[in-house]
């Protein structure tokens, strides 16, 4: 079984993207059992791009189970605004049959997280359902004229979630920290770290009509119902 991890931060416009890489790798490098070997911070090569975006490629050097990168936004003048196209993210594929899909998600997914700076991230473990949402996302956006995919609402509440204070409030209308105590006692694992809430909806990854119960039922507590 394969899932995706996606964690995002706001880019910044007067960022130095390089200099941001290096400090990335080097958070990314600290975390225990994700590399292989001690050198990542040496061998992985930042690629500038052409100016629109940049990134490293980080497969070579992660465990068996794990693959993906690291890809920033662009910083040409003018190009930073509150939008989903300009964040910086971290994308990962997982394979469960080589990787602990528990340890994962309660141990690296939230480090990952706080060395990101990420104001948004999620574990996606129905890639099927990911898929038949996309339309229905790009729908609502164009109609209520928000960044629902990522920036301005949650559409899906995914088996593993972080949402930083701001996110939370523009979605649910609500702190972090209300998000955090609503779920209590209702989720596998809910706590807040940096300036957000992190939770995870099961101790096993989701599929099928299991993730539109969870998902209805998280959204009904943090309407408050």
């Amino acid at each position: 079984m394969k899932v995706n991890v996606n964690i995002r931060r706001r880019a910044a416009a007067d960022e130095d993207v390089r200099k941001l890489n290096s400090i990335i790798i080097a958070r990314l490098s600290k975390i225990d059992g994700i590399f292989r070997g001690d050198d990542v911070q040496l061998q992985a090569v930042f690629d500038p791009g052409k100016g629109e975006s940049a990134g490293t490629y980080l497969s070579p050097f992660l465990v068996e189970g794990i693959r993906g990168g690291v890809s920033y936004a662009s910083r040409t003048p003018g190009a930073v605004k509150d939008r989903g196209t300009s964040d910086d993210f971290i994308y990962l594929e997982l394979d469960l049959e080589s990787l602990n899909y528990n340890w994962f998600v309660t141990v690296v997914f939230p480090v990952i997280v706080e060395a990101f700076g990420a104001y948004r991230s999620t574990v996606v473990t129905d890639l099927d359902q990911r898929d038949d949402d996309f339309n229905k996302i790009v729908e609502l956006c164009r109609l209520e004229k928000k960044d629902l995919k990522s920036r301005d609402g949650v559409f899906r509440i995914q088996s593993v979630n972080y949402f930083d204070d701001i996110l939370c409030k523009r979605a649910f209308g609500i702190g972090s920290k209300e998000v955090a105590a609503r779920l209590e006692e209702h989720v596998y694992v809910v706590r807040e770290i940096g300036d957000g809430v992190f939770f995870i909806t099961s101790d096993k990854p989701v599929a099928g009509p299991e993730t539109l119960i969870i998902d209805k039922k998280i959204k009904r507590l943090l309407a408050g119902r």
